[in-house]
């Protein structure tokens, strides 16, 4: 009988223990986080971050950042860069960074099409032709008679929606040079113009090979990582939103970061 008893006491203390082991937060569910889901995470608000600016006749930049768990390690920098038309003082081209030397972002490796998209218009003048030529170099067929260019591997930053997933199992990584490429405006060389016995030619192209893998523009997006340090590793999400300022560069913007309170051992 006492042995049936103590029997019965060590089955109610192992259910204890593993029932206590359901909900400990550093149990299986750790290897995984939802974008935009606060259990579990220390999470920081930006209502507004300081940007340093900097410029000249030319080029403006806009650097920025934030610190996520008070940890200055456990920090993340913003970029925008802007040249500015030496003809026609306007925005040539802008481009839109994340970097940081402690925290790895979720990436992914990419094949990426380039199509050649080309439209002729001829207008016939008193003396001769005039040839209008619209090309576009874009990584999004435009339509069934489309050259493919060449094709590209590359390593690219992964945009999240709300209550996606991000698992220990992804893919992280500090970029070789220090950041990612959030967005990348469109070039557009000058037209160039060309005349001919035969015709005047009108040559305009529009740049745009990696659209594809860019962020969103003045949307909300998240972006995941894993950060190390002598404690193990930990999961977390920045989110971030692309908009226009009004010296006519696009800035991005943190809105809120969050990162796991235990660690991956």
């Amino acid at each position: 009988m006492k042995k049936t008893f103590i029997s019965a006491i060590l089955m109610l203390i192992m259910a204890s223990i593993v029932s206590c082991r359901k909900d400990d937060p550093i149990g299986p569910s750790i290897n995984s986080i939802t974008f935009g889901n606060y259990e579990g995470m220390e999470v920081v608000t930006f209502d507004s971050i300081d940007w340093e600016t900097y410029g000249d006749s030319f080029h403006v930049w806009y650097l920025g950042g934030g610190t996520i768990d008070g940890d200055e390690n456990c920090s993340f920098g913003l970029s925008s860069y802007a040249t500015i038309s030496y003809d026609y003082y306007t925005i040539d081209d802008c481009e839109i960074t994340i970097s940081s030397n402690h925290l790895e972002f979720q990436y992914e490796t990419y094949l990426t099409n380039e199509y050649i998209h080309v439209d002729t218009t001829t207008l016939q003048t008193d003396s001769i032709p005039s040839v209008y030529i619209d090309g576009m170099l874009t990584c999004n067929m435009i339509d069934e008679s489309d050259q493919l260019y060449q094709s590209n591997n590359k390593k690219q930053a992964v945009f999240h929606s709300k209550d996606e997933v991000l698992s220990r199992d992804d893919s992280f990584m500090i970029y070789p040079t220090g950041s990612f490429c959030l967005y990348y405006s469109n070039n557009e060389p000058p037209t160039q113009v060309t005349e001919t016995p035969e015709a005047m030619i009108f040559e305009h192209w529009i740049l745009a090979p990696e659209d594809c893998l860019f962020a969103p523009l003045e949307e909300e997006f998240y972006m995941g990582f894993k950060y190390s340090d002598e404690n193990g590793d930990r999961l977390g999400w920045v989110k971030l939103i692309i908009e226009p300022n009004p010296n006519c560069i696009y800035l991005v913007r943190p809105l809120e970061a969050a990162i796991q309170k235990y660690s991956i051992f």
